[in-house]
């Protein structure tokens, strides 16, 4: 779940975007390959256009997640993808997609989705089943 956490932020996809192909989007650096040995973080931060401690941030929640690789050379630290662990929130992420497209039939809504075995909360990706699709039930509604 924290990989679909790490990927709620518009930066961070940019990030991850931009990782796929590096020597596209990034210019040459001084220290390490930029596909070998990943991106320096200060060039991430440049091209992002925020300060190096709110890049690390970025850069942190998406190594705990799983999704980038960090390598440090010198005083510097590098960052690539790492695509195996991009493929499994992917998954989750259609079979959520799914679930809200075409809803389990049965009656009451869940707040919860099951996808390969793992119970997603929609809750915990930001996701409101009754909006707008869902509407609140009428018992939902507080009375004033």
């Amino acid at each position: 779940m924290t990989a679909m956490r790490a990927l709620a932020s518009e930066r961070r996809l940019l990030i991850l975007e931009w990782l796929k192909d590096p020597q596209a989007h990034f210019r040459p650096q001084i220290d390490g390959d930029l596909v070998k040995d990943g991106v320096c973080g200060v060039l991430i931060a440049e091209k992002l256009g925020v300060s190096q401690p709110t890049v690390s941030e970025h850069l942190k929640v998406l190594s705990q997640a799983g999704l980038l690789r960090a390598k440090r050379i010198k005083q510097w630290t590098f960052y690539r993808r790492d695509e195996a662990r991009i493929r499994v929130p992917s998954a989750e992420i259609n079979c959520v997609i799914r679930e809200l497209r075409f809803p389990t039939l049965g009656g009451s809504w869940s707040d919860t989705v099951t996808c390969g075995g793992d119970a997603i909360e929609y809750a915990s990706v930001g996701i409101d089943r009754r909006s707008p699709r869902h509407p609140r039930r009428r018992s939902d509604r507080r009375l004033s």
